[in-house]
């Protein structure tokens, strides 16, 4: 296998750009893309660690064309597009700058984007912010300078958004014209089996933990939970236990306020949520998962992102110097702590930012983490979606309807997690689907004119990617009760 040459296109048709190629999505996403017969551009910062990366999936020059991108420089991203002319552009970026900046330059050269980013507030503002300036003020708005340009940037193609939202609008379909009292929408990442302590679902294990505030509705009550204060048994109290469809037990925490957009499509389909009486947003772990946590997140601060620190510090350093602030902060500080830089977080123009490059302790937690739960040969992963929904139908009858996607990871280390499959796989089926239209103009989420989701369930269902199941009335009624808050 080799790779001779960076603009051998192959003989294939079709052809999809993947920015940030050499990480556990891009890759996955590369793999996908390849076997449905289109050729990828596989796009990263570092072009060796990207050729070993791609080189391990079985891949060669027939299939993929290696190249470099520098996603912090709209221009160089701009110059690959027009160089490759790729039908698509599939974004494998973490969310922020270099994501803003890929989606422009793809609009700029009249390419459609897709990406499983979150299309929140802050990243429309952020888009918005780099198109006015990008335009010198000729466009305030980056969904109007799409329009102008006639292209699709589409957002939210993932397991979560994605496969959640989609899974939300079947079910609550036979509550429309009625009422949902009760809502939650749980992502859990675990093993397979409950007793193996194995949790590398998540590429960040820590993601989404302890740095993000969470807001849910308790007695028709936006409740703000901050991001310190998740873990306490205060904040999951009547919701910290969920029975999944196969009778595993996790335990579950207030993610972020992802539960509004939720609740914003209910009442566009006629669903009456005024009377709601819980509606979150959750996180879905083993047993144990969150006493471990609480201390650490809120006591010691353990995924601060302030404080950056010596490119070989090790967990047991970021601890001690927590603990040294902790104690100092109280009085009772007995020891020194070890030189750090100060200054601003260094920002890399590479993919997925290094963890060598003066990590803050959040960087040093994920990165230890990760080591702790290995993946283990003949071991699984398991994500799960979990959606629960309670009310009256249109006639006035009570209803109950719990909506269940699971996915598994590969068995062998060098298959895909659970997460590269549904994340990975859900951009790819779509990126499929809008390879085969001419998609409508503008800047779209999960809930997209361009984008029909059944034929995604299909899809990923057909190819054993994902499995769907359900209760209804007559099954033992699963969804959260209660709040202690």
């Amino acid at each position: 296998m080799s790779f001779t040459s960076a603009f051998s296109e192959g003989t294939k048709t079709k052809k999809a750009l993947v920015i940030g190629s050499s990480g556990n999505i891009g890759s996955a996403a590369t793999k996908f893309l390849s076997d449905n017969d289109i050729h990828v551009i596989a796009a990263d910062y570092d072009e060796k660690t990207n050729k070993n990366a791609i080189t391990k999936l079985g891949l060669n020059d027939a299939d993929v064309t290696l190249t470099r991108v520098d996603a912090s420089d709209i221009d160089n991203i701009s110059a690959l597009i027009n160089v490759h002319q790729p039908d698509i552009v599939v974004s494998a970026l973490p969310p922020g700058q270099l994501a803003y900046n890929a989606a422009f330059a793809s609009a700029k050269e009249h390419t459609t984007y897709v990406s499983s980013n979150f299309l929140t507030d802050g990243a429309v503002k952020g888009l918005n912010t780099l198109t006015e300036e990008q335009t010198d003020g000729s466009f305030q708005s980056f969904d109007a300078y799409l329009e102008a340009q006639g292209v699709a940037s589409e957002w939210g193609k993932g397991l979560d958004p994605g496969l959640d939202f989609w899974l939300f609008e079947q079910a609550i379909e036979e509550f429309k014209g009625g009422e949902i009292t009760k809502l939650t929408s749980t992502g859990a990442g675990i093993s397979e089996e409950p007793e193996d302590a194995y949790i590398y679902t998540w590429a960040g294990v820590t993601n989404g933990m302890g740095h993000r505030p969470a807001s849910i509705i308790v007695d028709s009550q936006r409740v703000d939970i901050d991001a310190r204060e998740k873990f306490t048994a205060d904040n999951r109290d009547g919701m910290s236990h969920l029975t999944l469809h196969d009778g595993t037990e996790i335990e579950t925490y207030a993610n972020d306020d992802g539960i509004f957009h939720l609740i914003e499509y209910a009442q566009e389909q006629g669903i009456d949520t005024d009377h709601m009486e819980l509606a979150a947003t959750l996180t879905g772990r083993h047993e144990g998962h969150c006493a471990l946590w609480d201390p650490l997140v809120r006591q010691l601060d353990i995924l601060n992102e302030e404080n950056t620190y010596p490119q070989d510090v090790t967990f047991n350093d970021v601890l001690k110097h927590r603990i040294f602030i902790a104690e100092t902060r109280a009085g009772k500080g007995n020891f020194q702590p070890f030189e750090i830089d100060t200054g601003n977080k260094i920002h890399t123009p590479v993919a997925l930012q290094s963890r060598k490059n003066r990590p803050t302790a959040k960087d040093v937690v994920e990165d230890q983490m990760s080591k702790v739960y290995a993946r283990e040969e003949g071991k699984r992963d398991r994500s799960v979606i979990h959606i629960e929904v309670e009310g009256f139908t249109a006639s006035g009858h009570p209803h109950h309807k719990s909506l269940e996607i699971n996915a598994y990871g590969s068995d062998k280390l060098d298959g895909f997690t659970s997460m590269q499959n549904t994340v990975a796989g859900t951009m790819v089926e779509s990126a499929l689907q809008l390879l085969d239209q001419n998609p409508k103009p503008g800047l779209s989420a999960t809930k997209s004119q361009n984008i029909k989701p059944q034929r995604i369930f299909d899809s990923m269902a057909a190819k054993d990617m994902i499995s769907l199941s359900e209760s209804n009335d007559h099954d033992e009624t699963q969804i959260h009760h209660g709040l202690g808050l």
